[in-house]
């Protein structure tokens, strides 16, 4: 995810509720698109004038408000802030990036005051804990300069998953290819458990009701069976279509039948009139 992109968050708040009902069956963290400055690269890391890159051009972000007040250094500030508030308490870090969205942080003139308004609002977040995992994640005081742990772990899996495009979810190593909505996802998760949870039917009928309409919710209505049902109304209208078609042909034949039957009548009597008329020419001569 992007800590500056709305959808990333969305997503999140829409995956919320699916997160607690399977948080004993799965191993979830966020991860962050995290780029670097090649020409940096070049110098050894040591330019420091690049408003949106910290360490030196080691880990930046595009500026997310062009000629704002925002930079690429807000933003991963605003990722180390939240992997440290992920590191201190998981549900504390779902609620905070709630707020992110709610308040819309990602378009406000500063990104690290609507931060702390978040923490602050947020009781089981400890701020001055959150402040100091920031702090120490860097490797010196200089922050524009020296090397950051937690970033360049980030920047490491970055590489690793070959993200292009962002929200992705990542599942058991392999990057999730199908509709970036929260029901499809958790739908795969469940897929890949050996023993799914009561969840996983619930989600499946709202996928089902989202898709087709409304599925009574007292009701196991599986895939398999929606697609046995479509298999056999389509067999039973394939069979009446074959039975119709013959009636049809039966039909047509009878009637051609007895119209057959009736031109031949017909030919027949218009044969026999003239022999009647000669033979009563004959009788009259003779």
């Amino acid at each position: 995810m992007s800590a500056a992109d709305e959808k990333s968050y969305q997503l999140l708040q829409d995956l919320y509720p699916y997160y607690y009902a399977l948080a004993d069956h799965i191993t979830f963290e966020p991860r962050y698109i995290i780029w670097y400055c090649l020409p940096c690269e070049l110098e050894n890391w040591t330019e420091e004038s690049n408003e949106n890159c910290l360490s030196g051009g080691r880990y930046c972000a595009p500026d997310p408000d062009a000629s704002g007040p925002l930079s690429g250094r807000s933003v991963m500030y605003e990722v180390l802030t939240q992997k440290c508030i992920f590191d201190q308490n998981k549900r504390n870090w779902y609620e905070y990036t709630s707020c992110f969205l709610d308040r819309d942080c990602v378009r406000s003139s500063d990104m690290t005051v609507c931060s702390n308004s978040c923490q602050d609002m947020l009781k089981g977040i400890d701020k001055t804990a959150v402040k100091s995992c920031v702090q120490d994640s860097f490797e010196g005081s200089n922050h524009f300069k020296v090397d950051n742990k937690l970033l360049k772990k980030e920047r490491d899996l970055f590489e690793d998953y070959t993200i292009s495009s962002w929200p992705t979810v990542v599942i058991n190593k392999m990057n999730y290819q199908g509709e970036m909505d929260a029901l499809s996802i958790v739908q795969v998760i469940c897929s890949t458990l050996e023993s799914p949870p009561a969840v996983c039917d619930v989600a499946e009928r709202e996928a089902i009701e989202q898709k087709y309409g409304y599925v009574n919710p007292d009701t196991t209505f599986p895939v398999y069976w929606l697609i046995l049902l479509v298999v056999v109304i389509t067999l039973f209208l394939g069979i009446f279509f074959v039975i119709c078609r013959r009636q049809i042909r039966r039909s047509l034949a009878q009637e051609m039948d007895v119209q057959l039957s009736s031109t031949v009548a017909q030919y027949v009597k218009l044969q026999d009139k003239p022999n009647d008329k000669k033979r009563l020419v004959e009788a009259h001569y003779v």
